[in-house]
């Protein structure tokens, strides 16, 4: 499938999904496409390493039992603990997703 997105005036950006329909997953390999007057032609590629027929294993949708559920203020803290030259993201973000975290876990 291929088509061309919407964008910048002045600017072109196509995607090229390369299917295998018969497998019923996701494209195994995207071509985005992106150009403009001022600037170079860019291309990003995403490319399936490879594929295996069948049902995933069911064990990938189980939740670790180590895992520790956290509202999203614990998370970028957390974040930001292992990598300190990132920005932080304003306290206002942290009280909002913290509030649509815990409206959807009632």
């Amino acid at each position: 499938m291929y088509k061309d997105l919407p964008g910048p005036r002045g600017t072109r950006t196509s995607l090229e999904l390369l299917e295998a329909v018969a497998l019923g997953c996701f494209a195994l390999q995207e071509n985005w496409t992106l150009s403009s007057k001022e600037a170079v032609e860019r291309k990003i590629i995403r490319q399936a390493q490879f594929v295996t027929k069948g049902e995933p294993d069911q064990s990938l949708f189980s939740v670790p039992t180590s895992y520790v559920e956290r509202p999203p203020s614990q998370v970028f803290a957390e974040y930001l603990r292992r990598y300190p030259e990132s920005h932080p993201l304003p306290a206002e973000s942290d009280r909002g997703a913290d509030e649509v975290y815990e409206k959807a876990r009632q």
